[in-house]
């Protein structure tokens, strides 16, 4: 019942300002070092940057990811698409029949899909005159199933846990 009642009044509260002038206020370009994280510390460092512009259309702006030293070949030129402001509701288009669905949850831009048996979470979160990006990586298979009983007279739901293998984070500088 609770969850019901979460579910209404998320409905009926107004859009924040913060995502009304999304992805408006962020705009410009950011640049900075992705860390890319393992078990064992920080497998690599590598620089990085984030464009974002508007375009000749209202609801898609170029969103570009540059990686490494080449910003030429290190670039992967993707638009994000307005599909519902109201909602919170985006698209990644990295323009090969791949759409990335993202949410704007409490001014943090959020994704999560599967590629070749990898799970990523990805998230995009801007503080004053930085942009933190993050992902999130690990297979696509459970690494444990448990709940799935009756304790206590109450029905414990199954859950299912998945690896953690990687964690990319760069904290980006507006330029």
């Amino acid at each position: 019942m609770r969850f019901c009642f979460l579910l209404v009044l998320y409905a009926v509260l107004p859009v924040p300002a913060s995502a009304q002038s999304f992805p408006q206020n962020w705009q410009g370009t950011w640049r900075g070092t992705l860390h890319i994280h393992t078990a064992k510390g920080v497998a690599q460092a590598v620089p990085m940057a984030v464009e974002i512009a508007p375009t000749a259309d209202s609801l898609r702006w170029g969103f570009a990811l540059i990686y490494g030293e080449d910003t030429a070949k290190g670039r992967r030129p993707y638009e994000l698409v307005v599909m519902d402001r109201a909602k919170g509701h985006y698209q990644f288009d990295e323009k090969n029949s791949i759409r990335l669905d993202a949410y704007l949850l409490a001014g943090r831009l959020l994704s999560e899909f599967t590629v070749q048996g990898t799970r990523l979470i990805s998230s995009y979160e801007r503080r004053g005159d930085e942009l933190i990006f993050e992902i999130i990586s690990g297979k696509d298979a459970p690494v444990g199933t448990t709940g799935g009983q009756k304790v206590g007279g109450e029905d414990v739901p199954t859950v299912q846990s998945f690896p953690v293998g990687t964690w990319h984070r760069a904290v980006l500088k507006r330029q």
